[in-house]
């Protein structure tokens, strides 16, 4: 797999190798509760991974076997252990659903597996991306498209069925990608991607949604998405837009601090990363999560599903994040800020025009409806003109049929017969 800093090569059977570089398009990950099962959501062909493991001294990993469960969910996002048996997933194109975890076995096994959907109230989630159980039967939903953070309570005995929900967080959040909750379940972390900060909130602070303020904001990490805490109180970032994991302390007064990472904890190589870096926001490590006994830390990225990293190594001499990066990340931040207040220049820009161009569409419908109106009055007139000549022709054609009728009648007297020898000499002497 390369030489990297404190990299762990596992132990891992040929079959169950190129059965994880088949997986393609990965998000979030995680260790079962006792530590020997890791679940990779599996993006690209709707599948939950589930690798079977031991993590020994030194520390070290061996792989003895996989499970490729192909569900019926469209776009398996993120997930967590419900249980020991059972795993939450979200369902970017869905919702949530719970998947029984097949039992673990050696080398390789493809399973088709059903999942059982969580009865969410319809339109709540949109887009769920990671998910954190949060406690018992409370879960935990970063809504992608929403942006919006949700809380599940599921009911015991019966987690398909929800017992309350609620829409928890919603203040400043722009594509939340990530959320995590801290060992003791006071401070809950949050990937706000499209603003390229990582937001803390104290779980324990119950207020609106519009109004709940992070307690800290972590600045570093170019595109956060999968988050951990660690037993000793760091905060682990996975940076989709850099090969590398950031490490965050806390401050005196815990989270409630603004902090860039004190260590950045190298997990690709310059070659597997360039192959996924076709964006900006792509290319670096997704999910991340670390082993029950805080040894190990367990990466995925797109070209390369699962890397172990020894965590204690890595921490116990940090290397500090790269000054020229973090300029290069702040340079990044600042033009997309000004890119995005540009853009917003130009749609009020475009909002003004539609206005002006409205207000004269609305301008030139009245002078139209006016010219119609005059239009129709002159038609009107000239209608009613015309009615009345109609009736003076009829009155004139009566008149007229009258006089015929008087003139036959006078024709036909004997008098006008008698009459008519003096009418025709009377003419032949006025002839020239």
């Amino acid at each position: 797999m390369g030489a990297l800093p404190h990299q762990i090569d596992p132990v891992v059977p040929t079959e169950v190798a190129a059965a994880l570089a088949a997986v393609g398009r990965t998000e979030d990950l995680r260790f079962s509760p006792d530590g020997r099962r890791l679940a990779i959501a599996g993006f690209a062909h709707r599948t939950v991974v589930l690798v079977d493991l031991v993590v020994g001294e030194g520390p070290s990993v061996v792989i003895t076997g996989a499970v490729v469960a192909t569900t019926d969910l469209r776009q398996p996002h993120g997930l967590d252990w419900l249980d020991p048996a059972t795993l939450v997933v979200g369902d970017r194109a869905g919702g949530l659903a719970l998947l029984d975890a097949p039992p673990a076995g050696r080398g390789v096994r493809a399973l088709d597996v059903a999942t059982r959907p969580v009865a969410t109230a319809p339109g709540l989630l949109q887009g769920p991306g990671s998910v954190a159980v949060a406690g018992r039967g409370e879960v935990l939903v970063a809504g992608n498209w929403a942006d919006v953070v949700t809380r599940h309570h599921l009911a015991p005995g019966d987690p398909t069925t929800v017992v309350a929900e609620e829409v928890w967080l919603r203040h400043g959040l722009d594509l939340p990608d990530g959320v995590a909750v801290s060992p003791d379940g006071r401070w809950v972390a949050v990937s706000n991607h499209n603003e390229q900060v990582v937001l803390v909130h104290d779980g324990a602070e119950d207020a609106d949604p519009d109004e709940h303020r992070p307690a800290g904001v972590l600045r570093g990490a170019r595109y956060p998405h999968g988050l951990r805490f660690t037993g000793d109180g760091r905060l682990l970032v996975a940076d989709a837009g850099s090969p590398v994991v950031l490490a965050y302390r806390p401050g005196p007064d815990g989270w409630r601090t603004a902090a860039y990472p004190d260590a950045a904890i190298r997990v690709l190589a310059d070659e597997t990363f360039a192959a996924g870096h076709r964006r900006p926001d792509e290319g670096g490590p997704k999910g991340i999560d670390v082993d029950p006994s805080g040894c190990v830390l367990a990466v995925t990225t797109e070209h390369r599903t699962l890397g172990f990293v020894d965590l204690g190594a890595a921490l116990t001499a940090p290397a500090p994040p790269d000054p020229a990066a973090l300029a290069a990340y702040e340079r990044d931040v600042l033009a997309r800020h000004v890119a995005a207040r540009a853009e917003g220049h130009r749609r009020a820009h475009e909002a003004l025009a539609a206005e002006v161009r409205e207000h004269d569409a609305r301008a030139l419908a009245a002078r139209t409806e006016e010219h119609l109106a005059a239009v129709e009055a002159a038609a009107a007139a000239a209608r009613a003109d015309a009615e009345d000549a109609r009736r003076r022709a009829e009155a004139a054609e009566h008149r007229a049929t009258d006089a015929e009728e008087h003139l036959a009648a006078i024709r036909a007297t004997r008098l006008w017969r008698l009459a008519d020898r003096p009418r025709r000499l009377y003419a032949r002497l006025r002839r020239p």
